[in-house]
């Protein structure tokens, strides 16, 4: 991607963060740093090669709980390095997509910068090699199990659309429904998908814990924030379809 010409891209992420509490800059990089997955996931999917990103704690939203994140081109990039000198000049030129981060942050006291390795578990967080200048991006975020005619394989006279982390537990589900002979095919579920569903239909996709977190992650990447109350309730040791996309998107 030619960062020169790209636009500075937003996301979403939702740290622990306590607005009316005064931190210092090393309890900041603790706030953050249990991010970092995430974080990773945007820069790669910028496309960009350094990675310079930017959080803005003093536009923390108290609603939901999200705290908005830059990844820069360039030319903010030097804005960045007229604010931090010399030692952050010279972090931002080692950086590298895939190698490490470089992390500003902003506060309504003060601001700050630090470096991180990367840390990016690709299955976890559904990282792929996308566009995201216009948040143009669908990962798979579960599976589905139908029967023939493409309808979802869900427990008997409950009416709801089950989907799952892996196609695995997909099958699983199935046969402990008692349908494992109804399913024809085992197929992915995309974010698309989901938020079709969501937003033209009035129907719901029910998740497990893992799934549910995967969702989240998938709608912070494309730039769509989620309920806080929702988010603080994902268990991902529940395999059991208990979380709602609907709730978790708060519509």
């Amino acid at each position: 991607m030619d960062e020169k010409r790209s636009p500075m891209v937003r996301f979403y992420c939702y740290p622990e963060y306590d607005p009316g509490r005064e931190y210092t800059r090393r309890e900041m990089r603790d706030l953050i740093l249990p991010h970092r997955e995430l974080l990773c996931f945007f820069a790669q999917a910028s496309g960009y090669r350094r990675c310079l990103l930017g959080l803005y704690f003093d536009r923390y939203d108290p609603d939901d709980g999200s705290v908005p994140v830059l990844v820069m081109k360039q030319s903010e990039a030097r804005v960045m390095l007229e604010v931090h000198g010399r030692r952050f000049k010279r972090a931002y030129e080692r950086s590298r997509c895939g190698q490490s981060l470089l992390v500003t942050f902003t506060t309504p006291r003060g601001r700050g910068w630090f470096q991180m390795g990367w840390k990016l578990d690709a299955e976890r967080v559904m990282s792929q090699t996308v566009s995201v200048g216009d948040l143009a991006y669908n990962p798979v975020v579960a599976y589905l199990a139908v029967d023939e005619s493409y309808a979802v394989i869900g427990p008997p006279g409950e009416g709801i659309d089950p989907a799952f982390y892996s196609e695995e537990e997909a099958l699983r589900a199935a046969a402990a429904y008692g349908r494992g002979d109804e399913v024809h095919e085992v197929v992915e579920l995309y974010l698309e998908g989901i938020l079709n569903v969501l937003f033209q239909d009035e129907g719901d996709i029910m998740v497990d814990g893992r799934t549910a977190e995967r969702f989240v992650a998938a709608c912070a990447g494309k730039g769509l924030r989620t309920n806080a109350e929702a988010r603080a309730a994902i268990d991902t040791a529940v395999r059991e379809t208990v979380y709602s996309c609907r709730e978790l998107l708060g519509e």
